[in-house]
């Protein structure tokens, strides 16, 4: 059976078994002109007068830091024991497109988690204009310091979620969300940092735009 469907997702054509080549041709070559795909006379437009489309910027690709789906882990001969508490330590050099965890953490199989009234920081380098990052705080609202190239961070890159107060930059960890915490108006290179206070925040995935 052939189902052609436009556009927008609309059941057009339907033919079952063998035959009527040509109407279904006919169908196919009505919905790409209707589409603005194929001109009236059957040809396709022509690939100079296409407005060139720029090549999508590199960036970091999605992050995961439960067990089940870790990568970009910048530390694999940490010898972690799932669900158990482990001390980190930070790199004297960062990995690009790699994340490194300071301080006594636990790993669970969908996230990181600092350990109660310990604290504990996040180093990533990163490619990307837009850093988002889904997080929780399960004994109530935590403030988590965001810091981008060792310093606080401005309005000019400062994502929606970002408070900015006193000097500093942070986001405020109150429910199970994606939290937005870098937006630049280019891509680029970038060392994310994250300190977290003693408290228990629950850290679950990276995501770039």
């Amino acid at each position: 059976a052939h189902y052609l469907m436009d556009v927008d997702g609309n059941l057009r054509f339907v033919h079952f078994g063998e035959g009527k080549y040509a109407e279904t041709d006919a169908a196919i070559n009505s919905l790409l002109v209707e589409a603005g795909l194929r001109s009236a006379n059957g040809e396709l437009p022509d690939a100079e007068a296409e407005t060139a489309q720029e090549p999508p910027e590199p960036r970091t690709a999605e992050t995961y830091l439960g067990y089940l789906r870790l990568n970009n882990f910048g530390d694999p001969a940490a010898d972690i024991v799932p669900d158990e508490p482990y001390t980190f330590a930070q790199p004297e050099e960062l990995v690009p497109d790699r994340f490194y965890l300071d301080g006594e953490w636990s790993i669970h199989p969908e996230f990181a988690q600092t350990v109660t009234d310990a604290g504990g920081d996040l180093l990533f380098s990163y490619q990307g204009k837009e850093l988002n990052l889904v997080m929780d705080a399960p004994a109530g609202p935590v403030e988590v310091e965001v810091l981008i190239d060792g310093e606080p961070l401005t309005k000019a890159v400062a994502g929606a979620d970002i408070t900015l107060r006193g000097g500093k930059s942070f986001v405020v960890v109150e429910q199970s969300k994606l939290y937005n915490l870098i937006d630049q108006d280019k891509s680029g290179r970038h060392t994310l940092e994250l300190r977290i206070p003693t408290a228990q925040v629950r850290l679950f995935a990276f995501t770039f735009g």
